[in-house]
């Protein structure tokens, strides 16, 4: 897809510098133009990602197909004066710039928030969408807010080039600092305040000159601080040298156009124009777009960073659920296999790596995880304040759809379960070993806990895998195992310090998948005669459960 995307721009190049000779446009239009046929795509190849198994995905590549017809479309918009059939042509790329959207806010939520250089990327790709709209909305010829067909005009450049492209070149600069350099506290804050200060300005002049000159400050601020990360960070870590003479140019230039646009903006604050509209278009439009931009991207397209980690590709199960899940939900719809299994996993020993030694967890510990079905379970659960009401309105639900049937938190009893362990198809499921533990509660016969077990690997990594049928989809924890002290064994879905891991909770569906803001914690350690397990939760870094595990052996009962 690179060679097609890089060809495609190459003939865009070609007409927008023949575009002088047959095409009226104003410098404005000129610039959208450029934007369109040039530095629009180029800047969507930068934030090209493919998952672990080298795919891409599938609102990625329809937009790589969709493009051309976008484009041409709504350069064709130019030909037409202002009004509804300009604005029509518009619609094609309104479409496209929807799937870039898309793909952002996809990227976004399947990876969650942990590395902020890719957010940054995913709030460039997000931005373009607000681009294609106040196209339409100029092509159209619709007066909003009175703003005037200039200032309309320059809005839609504004979140072609700026809005969009310096999120993901600051973030593609902190891939560099991320894997070679280390991601201080200042840069997180540089990174901040350009995703921030580019939606900040379009607010600003639609409420307040003073907010929109807040945010312009922060913008140059910023920007400038991405200048300096770049032209004195980069020079013993970029291996091209072309390359970094490129992004050097490209970033240098905004201590000029970064400048004007401050004294634009308190001008405009102030009701003085010491800077003029045309006097921006012509100085920081023109070096934005053909210095700042245009370079850039060829820059980064040499340098071409690589992600830290891919975070895509998690070999999520393919069997989702339905209004109702219940204890026979793998028999209904017939995910079973003839495969017998007693634990939940085979042997704990498979799970050894660097930080995880399975020698050094309870024999008892051990059995336990291999042979579960030797063992029942009693449980209190304790809902932490600020969730004690919302867990009666909980149970309404988890209580019909029969899964994660937690007790409220007025149920104080002990709630004791029957446990029983499924083989599951592994090609219907699309993961190894899957094995089901389907737990019922003995006094009212319904499900408390139906997940299918499996587990994987990656980058010398291996974690227990665990899918939890949901309607229309189900949720997965992906969960590490640790050594804890005295013998006992942690399992974890916190990531490690460095964020380098799979671990987390997803919500995954057919279409998308989703990491939560949500993590758990299990301890699990060996009394006398029995077991005892904690389970904790928290979501958004606040706890809000935790159940407490007595498990006994059936022979011992």
């Amino acid at each position: 897809m690179r060679n097609r995307i890089i060809f495609q721009t190459c003939i865009g190049f070609l007409f927008w510098l023949s575009s002088f000779l047959f095409m009226e446009v104003t410098t404005i239009e000129r610039l959208l133009i450029f934007g369109i046929a040039v530095t629009v795509p180029l800047t969507f190849l930068l934030t090209e990602t493919t998952d672990r198994y080298g795919k891409h995905s599938k609102v990625y590549s329809l937009a790589v197909r969709f493009y051309p017809f976008a484009a041409i479309s709504a350069i064709i918009s130019f030909f037409f004066p202002l009004g509804f059939i300009s604005g029509l042509w518009t619609v094609p790329w309104l479409i496209w710039v929807t799937m870039v959207f898309l793909y952002g806010v996809q990227r976004l939520m399947a990876r969650g928030l942990h590395y902020i250089e890719e957010v940054s990327i995913d709030i460039g790709l997000i931005y373009l969408l607000l681009g294609g709209v106040w196209l339409s909305i100029f092509r159209f010829g619709i007066n909003v807010l009175d703003f005037g067909t200039v200032i309309i005009s320059l809005t839609a450049i504004h979140f072609h080039f700026s809005s969009f492209v310096t999120p993901i070149f600051a973030g593609l600069l902190g891939r560099f600092y991320r894997r070679y350099i280390g991601i201080s506290k200042q840069f997180k804050l540089m990174l901040v305040g350009i995703m921030v200060s580019s939606l900040g300005i379009a607010i600003g002049i639609t409420i307040s000159r003073v907010v929109e000159f807040f945010f312009v400050g922060m913008y140059a601020i910023s920007l400038w601080g991405y200048t300096y990360y770049l032209v004195f960070g980069l020079y013993n870590v970029v291996k091209n040298k072309l390359a970094y003479i490129l992004l050097s140019i490209s970033s240098l230039t905004l201590i000029m156009t970064m400048l004007f646009a401050s004294i634009y903006g308190f001008g405009r604050m102030i009701s003085i124009d010491f800077v003029t509209i045309p006097q921006m278009v012509d100085y920081h439009g023109i070096a934005n777009a053909l210095i700042f931009v245009f370079l850039g991207v060829v820059g980064w397209l040499i340098a071409q960073p690589k992600m830290y980690f891919i975070s895509y590709g998690i070999p999520f199960s393919n069997l989702n659920g339905e209004r109702k899940i219940g204890s026979d939900f793998f028999q209904r719809h017939d995910y079973t296999s003839p495969q017998v299994y007693s634990g939940l996993v085979n042997r704990l020993e498979d799970f050894d790596q660097t930080d995880f030694n399975s020698n050094k967890v309870s024999p008892r510990i051990r059995h336990f995880y291999e042979q579960t079905i030797d063992y029942d379970l009693q449980s209190l659960t304790y809902w932490q304040k600020g969730f004690q009401r919302l867990s009666n309105v909980y149970k309404l639900i988890s209580s019909r759809v029969e899964q994660i049937n937690l007790p409220s938190h007025d149920e104080e009893d002990e709630l004791t379960v029957r446990s029983e362990i499924i083989g599951i198809d592994d090609d219907r499921d699309g993961r190894d070993d899957v094995r089901a533990w389907v737990r019922t509660s003995k006094s009212t016969e319904k499900a408390v806990f139906v997940a299918a077990y499996s587990h994987h690997s990656f980058a010398n990594n291996k974690y227990i895998n665990i899918s939890l049928p949901l309607p229309f989809g189900h949720m997965t924890g992906i969960l590490r195992l640790v050594n804890g002290i005295d013998d006992r064994l942690e399992l974890t879905s916190k990531a490690r310090s460095k964020n380098k891991g799979d671990e987390g909770i997803y919500y995954v569906t057919k279409w998308f998948s989703i990491k939560l803001p949500i993590s758990e914690h299990f301890t699990v350690w060996e009394e006398e005669d029995y077991l005892k397990a904690n389970h904790e939760m928290w979501i958004l870094g606040k706890k809000f459960l935790t159940i407490d595990y007595s498990i006994y052996s059936v022979s011992t009962e």
